[in-house]
């Protein structure tokens, strides 16, 4: 089933909510804010990382979104507001009004704060930590010496050598450590502190933990 919910409306003309599929929480979902008449006000992809919706395991926490109105926002504020996914066939959310959030807006006066707006980056490696099943399920299928791989890839950027395939081997096949936990300790070496990456997010075609 499709979930997904407006929160609210902001000062600088975007509308904010979030949408996930609970049969299928790791795929973005393409959202369509419309009027009561059909008229196609913002659009755009749940795509967003919200630490709230981590937290109650909605879509991982990559579920959110954040789109630009096509109308003044004032004028947005007295209009009541559908949320639906397109091809879904019905809406998602019956129309109503949201308030205007209060409060300063994001902002993106530097490159730190560009970079950390960028939905197809992973701001730090605790995003990842609801998508602990995703990554069980790569090492479920693929085995534990693949995943082990393609976690370095994925955080340090080379191959594993052999002294990681021996150490954290049979931690992860007796279960003393996750597969997200491997990713927090790769991320947290000197290694990576010496040589800092961006990560690809979830919602990227680089993000080498996804369902083929």
């Amino acid at each position: 089933m499709i979930r997904g919910h407006l929160d609210a409306l902001t000062p600088l003309g975007f509308v904010e909510g979030w949408c996930f599929d609970d049969e299928e929480p790791d795929r973005t979902l393409p959202v369509l804010v419309r009027s009561p008449e059909g008229e196609e006000l913002a659009a755009g992809h749940a795509n967003l990382f919200r630490a709230d919706l981590a937290h109650v395991r909605f879509g991982h926490g990559w579920c959110a979104f954040r789109l630009r109105l096509s109308l003044p926002v004032e004028e947005a504020a007295a209009t009541p507001l559908e949320l639906s996914v397109p091809g879904n066939g019905r809406e998602i959310e019956a129309p109503r009004v949201l308030p205007i959030r209060a409060g300063a807006e994001p902002s993106c006066n530097t490159i730190a704060k560009v970079i950390a707006a960028d939905p197809t980056v992973t701001g730090a490696i605790e995003q990842l930590r609801a998508y602990g099943p995703v990554l069980e399920d790569f090492m479920t299928r693929r085995g534990i010496d693949d995943f082990i791989h393609t976690a370095y890839v994925y955080v340090l950027g080379r191959p594993v050598d052999l002294d990681g395939l021996a150490i954290y081997g049979p931690l992860l096949e007796m279960g003393a450590l996750s597969p997200y936990g491997l990713l927090a300790l790769l991320a947290a070496s000197d290694e990576f502190h010496a040589r800092p990456r961006f990560l690809a997010a979830p919602n990227s075609p680089a993000f080498v933990f996804r369902r083929s």
